[in-house]
């Protein structure tokens, strides 16, 4: 039976989490992450459902409004089919709010690197007397001197005083202007993306320091007034469109993880297609393609399902044996394998998500690495391009296109929604509350267009169905880029909190600590409605509200702005390796709570 993601909470005492007979009692304020708790009034969720009914699970959300608050379950028939039924709505409850004490200021070492002889994940330390606020580029000319190092940057003094960041590198096509909002704590930055939505700018990265935004080529790169006093910097951003590609039958020697060709470069969909083929040919005991669903423009998404067969060496008596076990105890000691989904880059710019995506399923499917021991207790599902329409159009017309590439309206002439606000839970045909709520529904042309209905996207559709078959879901991971984070739910609001929230952030921690063994790279750990920002419809929240994976995460892979969505291709492997170490670590944490034996 799959685990429900949160029950009804009864009224509790402010310094004790009380939870019913399927969960258990602890004092919040001795637990490891330092949590308090405190009451406060919310809603429970609305439920719809398009399959198979679902029982109520008990989800509730703070906002006064819960007409808004949907969940909706992905359409077997076809997309064009759906009809979107009446609201039931639910009355309220009193239920304990999980308050994390304090936020670790954030740590940005990786986000420079020492010119073209780098060693891969060797960050230069930021000093003491170097102020968090400062840019990228004005961290380095704090580091090092401009006539020693001058292939590192530019700098010129922009009208605002700070120094504008000029594209890294020299007599390269030009894509357009990244802007560099500086920023002090969480309050100001979600301001700074308030404005963005209402301007409908393009949000590359936020964090409590610093909002990127970028303004593509040949689109008006004067500032709106209501961002032309925050203190900023502006860079060019290189045009680093790839015209690579492989032989027709390229030999990537995938017998080996080290010296393998194929994670040196960044790879077409045709080729991330013909790389999963080989590993399905040369691992057919482990390794297996799964056809989850058709695109708008034609195209198939692919999901690669790694597990380690029964042994062969067990002969049938020993099955028989086995079986009266079975029929006696009534259940295997162990129980069945836990299910692990990991899925690449919906946004289409994010290219390092599908490339860390296929390095894990290449670690996993060999078995002289560390990450295929996990395998003893996992069945690993990686579905590296989920928007395969989108990330073409990156290589072969817009580099920094963000959405899928289906037709919206039959009267708009642009094209796409952005996937990861498609999902059915709380999802909203509009931006979330805040100070500068629209009085109009999104623009479909918006780079925040979530859709006219949940589950509106094909792909989106067909990898919830998917993922929907699957039994004994335990873990999740959303690899995206950039940023360095690793999120726990919600999305959709910073006012609830999940009921696995402690669980879920020591895991996290602890991976932090595991990436940053393999190179030196910090990552910081959070909800990811305070990492990034609020966003209703997101995948995360499915998961983990609807599938009831208990380890769901969002994880933003490198850098922190440096190079962004461009980064260098001899970060791949890199990046590879520290998730390999992150996934290894969560392996173990999820076993270990379990009593699994690894």
């Amino acid at each position: 039976m799959r685990p429900t993601p949160s029950d009804k909470k009864p009224l509790v005492h402010p310094s004790v989490l009380s939870r019913n007979t399927s969960f258990y009692t602890e004092t919040v304020l001795n637990s490891p992450c330092a949590m308090k708790a405190k009451e406060i009034e919310i809603a429970e969720e609305d439920i719809i459902g398009y399959t198979r009914p679902r029982e109520d699970d008990g989800d509730s959300d703070s906002e006064s409004d819960v007409d808004d608050k949907r969940s909706i379950s992905p359409l077997i028939m076809s997309p064009l089919l759906a009809r979107l039924p009446s609201v039931k709505t639910a009355g309220s409850t009193r239920v304990a709010e999980l308050v994390r004490s304090g936020n670790a200021s954030r740590d940005e070492p990786a986000a420079f690197w020492v010119g073209d002889n780098d060693h891969h994940g060797s960050a230069v330390s930021t000093p003491p007397k170097i102020d968090t606020r400062m840019s990228v580029l004005e961290r380095r000319s704090a580091l090092f001197s401009p006539h020693e190092f001058p292939h590192l940057f530019q700098a010129v003094v922009g009208v605002n005083g700070y120094n504008d960041q000029q594209v890294l590198v020299e007599n390269e096509a030009v894509a357009g202007l990244l802007r560099r909002f500086n920023v002090s704590g969480r309050h100001e930055a979600q301001n700074v993306v308030s404005l963005a939505r209402v301007y409908d700018l393009d949000v590359w990265s936020v964090s409590n320091s610093h909002i990127d935004i970028y303004w593509p080529q040949g689109a008006a790169s004067s500032l709106p007034p209501d961002l032309e006093e925050v203190p900023h910097t502006t860079r060019s951003v290189p045009l680093t469109m790839t015209s690579h590609k492989t032989s027709e039958k390229p030999d990537w020697n995938l017998r080996h993880l080290n010296k393998s060709s194929f994670h040196e470069t960044y790879h077409h969909l045709d080729e991330v297609e013909e790389f999963m083929r080989q590993l399905e040919a040369q691992f057919p005991n482990t390794t297996k393609v799964h056809r989850v669903a058709l695109t708008a423009e034609g195209r198939d998404v692919y999901a690669l399902e790694i597990s380690k067969p029964e042994s062969s060496a067990e002969n049938n008596d020993d099955k028989k044996k086995k079986k009266k076990k079975k029929k006696k105890e009534g259940k295997h000691p162990l129980g069945p394998k836990l299910n692990f989904v990991i899925v690449g880059a919906q946004h289409a710019r994010e290219w390092i998500a599908t490339s860390t995506s296929l390095y894990l399923a290449h670690a996993l499917s060999l078995n002289s690495t560390d990450l295929h021991s996990l395998l003893d207790v996992f069945n690993f599902h990686i579905i590296p391009s989920p928007n395969p329409d989108g990330y073409v159009y990156t290589w072969e017309e817009d580099r920094y296109w963000y959405k899928n590439r289906q037709i919206v309206d039959s009267h708009v002439k642009c094209r796409g929604l952005d996937t990861n606000r498609n999902w059915g839970y709380k999802w909203h045909p509009e931006p979330v509350h805040g100070p500068f709520k629209p009085t109009h529904p999104v623009d479909p042309c918006s780079h925040w267009y979530p859709g006219g209905r949940p589950f509106e996207s094909a792909e989106v559709n067909g990898i919830a169905n998917y993922v929907n078959t699957l039994t004994d879901l335990i873990g999740f991971l959303d690899l995206r880029s950039y940023g360095q984070m690793i999120s726990t739910p919600y999305s959709y609001s910073c006012n609830r909190y999940p009921k696995d929230i402690e669980d879920q952030t020591e895991a996290a921690y602890g991976a932090v600590q595991a990436i940053k063994a393999s190179h030196g790279v910090h990552f910081e750990a959070g909800r990811v409605c305070e990492t990034l920002y609020e966003a209703p419809g997101n995948i995360l929240d499915w998961m983990y509200s609807k599938e009831g994976i208990k380890y769901s995460y969002a994880v933003h892979l490198r850098d922190t702005g440096t190079w962004g969505f461009s980064l260098p291709e001899k970060y791949i492997r890199p990046v590879g390796e520290e998730t390999s170490g992150m996934v290894r670590y969560l392996g173990k944490f999820i076993a270990a709570k379990l009593n699994r034996k690894l």
